[in-house]
């Protein structure tokens, strides 16, 4: 992918630990086909869980996810 964005998807991911790697997953196999630039912007805003680790994780193997 390269050139400017065209999507970014904002996920709000309060007390997602177990939905945010199948989350990120199925966004990513719906836009990577297309070939568009996009990015995927995780917000925790607090959550009791492991979600903000999880997500943390997840920039490093997703290029286009960023946490908010």
């Amino acid at each position: 992918m390269s050139g400017e964005l065209e999507l970014s998807v904002i996920v709000p991911v309060y007390n997602a630990e177990e939905n945010l790697p199948v989350l990120v997953r199925e966004i990513r196999e719906t836009l990577d086909p297309t070939g568009k630039p996009y990015e995927i912007g995780c917000g925790d805003d607090g959550s009791k869980d492991g979600a903000l680790e999880v997500a943390r994780v997840l920039v490093k193997e997703n290029k286009m996810l960023r946490v908010l």
